[in-house]
């Protein structure tokens, strides 16, 4: 996640830690096995009734199955063109093709109505989301091809195609600014980045958009020709891979400890995995900054869509941030520095973020 400051989701981890919810985990390993016994159980009956059913029955129950099926694939498609999403996708969501591209163009224009982030590739992919989804649809026409919000703090991420000369007048637009004649002395604006393929590398500058760039990043469907636009029409991403962050905090514990709290499946599914350690630095009421370790590993969307389902399945509470998932851990509670009353629990912080076809990945639905 080198586009984005590390620090933002220390940020994110320190937000959530201090007021750890209410829970026990003996009692959602108890439910989570419970359910996984109950699916047992329900599997049971359905092979005892299928075999009693007769034959007309199973090739009616085919033929229907069929026809939803077909149906449903059908649905599925129609959501994720129209509605955009901070969490998983829907099953049986196309992902966004190819898995990987070039990137050409990365902004992050912030601090405004309609701000946001946008990556263009060479293949044409213009991917958006905007941190302020209520003033872009407010600012849209009704009936425009703009899909609702995500959520209130995000549009999630959409995506557009571009044809070559549309990402070529998209390049040209931003190289006329002027902002690249000096981009080493660029210190304007450290939240707001722009990087533009300049001669087969990546130039970025920090700076203030001028007001007809940002207005053209915003809405590029208002100047961009028709030859510019392999399709127009906007659509939610859909990635292929997802990253997932577990670690706990204020209190760090190796991942040795961590797993075995998890449901089984995700115990299982995450342990199969490489995971990645990342040191970083955490502080919270009644807590100083302080060392803490962080475990990434890569998950398919089908990987990722089996943790989420295996913690819902579980029972624990999330805060109300997409994709976000927080236990409090028994027996390893820690007294805080007075003035701060103790003993605070330690809480475990479970997070997701989808890649973007440059191999990064960006962090959605922040509260």
């Amino acid at each position: 996640m080198s586009m984005y400051d590390d620090s933002g989701l220390s940020d994110r981890f320190a937000a959530l830690a201090p007021e750890p919810l209410s829970g026990n985990w003996d009692e959602v390993l108890d439910r989570a096995g419970t359910a996984r016994n109950g699916r047992e159980r329900l599997e049971r009956l359905r092979a005892v009734s299928g075999r009693r059913r007769r034959l007309v029955v199973v090739l009616a129950a085919l033929a229907l199955a069929t026809a939803v099926t077909t149906a449903a694939w059908a649905i599925v498609r129609e959501v994720v063109r129209h509605e955009s999403f901070v969490a998983l996708p829907p099953v049986g969501a196309t992902p966004s093709a190819p898995e990987s591209g070039e990137l050409v163009i990365h902004y992050r224009d912030l601090g405004h109505a309609g701000g946001g982030w946008g990556w263009v590739y060479a293949d044409g992919r213009l991917i958006t989301v905007s941190a302020a989804p209520q003033a872009v649809s407010a600012s849209r026409p009704a009936g425009s091809d703009v899909p609702e919000a995500a959520n209130r703090w995000s549009s999630g991420l959409l995506e557009q195609r571009l044809t070559p000369e549309g990402v070529e007048l998209l390049r040209s637009e931003i190289v006329s600014t002027g902002l690249f004649e000096h981009p080493a002395g660029s210190r304007s604006d450290i939240h707001n980045v722009i990087q533009v393929r300049i001669d087969d590398r990546l130039v970025r500058v920090n700076a203030n958009f001028p007001k007809r760039l940002r207005e053209r990043l915003i809405d590029p469907a208002s100047w961009l020709p028709a030859s510019a636009w392999a399709n127009r029409r906007i659509r939610a991403y859909v990635p292929s891979r997802y990253e997932i962050w577990y670690g706990a905090s204020p209190q760090t514990l190796e991942r040795s400890r961590i797993l075995p709290l998890l449901p089984a499946t995700a115990e299982d599914l995450l342990r199969a995995k490489d995971a990645v350690p990342a040191q970083g630095d955490i502080g919270t009421p009644g807590f100083p900054p302080h060392p803490v370790t962080r475990y990434h590993s890569v998950l398919t969307t089908e990987e990722a869509r089996a943790v989420t389902q295996a913690l819902d399945d579980a029972g624990p509470k999330r805060p109300p941030v997409d994709l976000v998932y927080q236990f409090e851990i028994p027996g390893t509670s820690v007294d805080p520095a007075p003035p701060e009353k103790g003993p605070v629990r330690n809480v475990v912080t479970i997070m997701f973020f989808p890649y973007l076809p440059h191999g990064e990945t960006v962090a959605l639905g922040v509260g």
